[in-house]
């Protein structure tokens, strides 16, 4: 009985003290400044009847039998939330938002620092601002506070001015990479089948344009592709979203970017790749006749009688007369018969046949003969071939022709980047880069690609 009572007390004793705090409260509520506070509570020791038991092979543990002996008042806290800030109408009166107090000082500029909520102030008879109890309005070197009374102040201009706020949390967005997404799927089988050459441009964040060329035979894999792509472009990377192909900027922001250029030389000829191959010159030939019949030293050794002969050697008629009695072998018959003429030479061929060949070149050179005649037949048979001579044909260079129509109209409608590549005479690649944007004619276009 008697332990109830007096847990009971003690518990009576502790609410007594939450009510002096209350009633505390209550009464300082239009005191400027103040803070209130908060009875907190904890139970005493508790006093043990009978102890816990561990649990045994046919029955369970118990816990042990405690009787508490009351409560006491563990702590009075101070509660330092804002409190609310209502207008006086009073130019000296001050307050605090946030944390934070103000210093106050009993003797101006140096003295006892005090730290107060409170932000009544006035004015003393110097311009000091004070508090109720007189102390000195302060700043954090303890320097008081003073407002020149009826002195005159220069209007001046503002020349800075802060503003302090929060952002609205909702509106935040983590900053993305600028990224390029290739919209025709990719598998390994798909890279397999491929054999061109592919070219493209890549500009990263606003930059020069990088141009990126794949061979297609080399490349079989998502993984090879990206890794060839990744190898030209500075400041992106390559890689595969499923079959989908995305380069993205290794930075984040609003200036980070990934833009795709179709450079290849398409808009510039056409169709493409094109070869165009010179053709070789060939020298201007002479006009001849070719006999076609066969001779022999042994033949013409048995030749007696006397061969009178007349060529037409590039229109002009010329006449041979040989006594083929003092002719005994082919050499001497040549010989005979170069001495007898004045603008042809005479030869014989692979296939020992007489040749008469002029002696200039060129599409007027020509020799003729007349076959009826049987002098003529004697050395060069019945039959024979003539031909004319021909002018030289001069070496052409190798050229390739644009089927695309360019007129300055065409080349100033273009725009973004072109590659070119040109091997030349079966050299190595040549790379031609060109921003159309900077070319408005003809004469602009061909000056940039000379001079590359």
């Amino acid at each position: 009985m008697i332990r109830s009572m007096s847990a009971a007390v003690t518990g009576l004793r502790g609410h007594q003290q939450k009510l002096d705090v209350i009633g505390n409260n209550i009464a300082n509520v239009n005191t400027v400044g103040f803070k209130k506070s908060q009875a907190r509570f904890e139970d005493l020791i508790s006093q043990t009847i009978q102890g816990a038991t561990a649990p045994l092979e046919d029955r369970g543990g118990i816990n042990p039998s405690q009787v508490g002996l009351g409560m006491k008042v563990s702590s009075i806290t101070d509660i330092h939330s804002q409190g609310a800030i209502t207008s006086t109408d009073r130019i000296t009166d001050l307050a605090i938002e946030g944390e934070g107090y103000f210093i106050v000082t009993d003797v101006p500029g140096s003295g006892n620092r005090f730290y107060t909520r409170d932000g009544s102030f006035g004015l003393d008879a110097n311009g000091n601002i004070v508090n109720d109890n007189g102390l000195y309005l302060s700043n954090f070197a303890t320097n008081n506070i003073t407002i020149p009374i009826g002195d005159d102040m220069v209007a001046q201009a503002t020349g800075e001015m802060r503003f302090a706020g929060n952002l609205d949390a909702r509106g935040y967005q983590d900053a993305t990479e600028g990224s390029a997404l290739f919209n025709v799927p990719l598998e390994d089988a798909d890279l397999v089948a491929m054999n061109d050459l592919v070219t493209f441009g890549v500009a990263v964040d606003g930059g020069a344009v990088q141009f990126v060329s794949l061979d297609m035979s080399a490349i079989n894999t998502q993984q090879a592709m990206a890794n060839a792509i990744n190898a030209q472009v500075a400041g992106a990377g390559a890689e595969f979203d499923g079959n989908l192909l995305t380069i993205s900027s290794t930075t984040a922001g609003d200036n980070s970017s990934v833009e795709i250029f179709d450079v290849t030389a398409t808009a510039l000829f056409g169709a493409v790749p094109q070869t165009g191959f010179g053709v070789n010159g060939t020298p201007a030939t002479a006009g001849s006749v070719v006999g076609d019949l066969v001779l022999t030293d042994a033949d013409i050794n048995n030749l007696d009688q006397v061969v009178n002969i007349t060529l037409t050697v590039d229109g002009n008629p010329e006449n041979i007369n040989l006594n083929m009695d003092d002719v005994d072998n082919i050499t001497e018959l040549l010989t005979a018969l170069n001495n007898a003429l004045t603008g042809a030479v005479a030869d014989v061929n692979d296939s020992d046949q007489l040749r008469v060949t002029s002696s200039t070149t060129g599409a007027a050179s020509s020799v003729s003969l007349d076959f009826s005649d049987p002098d003529v037949q004697v050395l060069f048979g019945a039959t024979g071939t003539e031909s004319l001579g021909q002018d030289a044909i001069p070496a052409e260079p190798g050229i390739i022709t644009g089927q695309a129509l360019l007129t300055d109209l065409a080349i100033e409608e273009l725009t973004g980047p072109v590659r070119l590549a040109v091997a030349v005479d079966g050299g190595a690649e040549q790379q031609i880069d060109l921003n159309m944007n900077n070319y408005d004619t003809q004469a602009a276009l061909l000056g940039a690609i000379n001079a590359q």
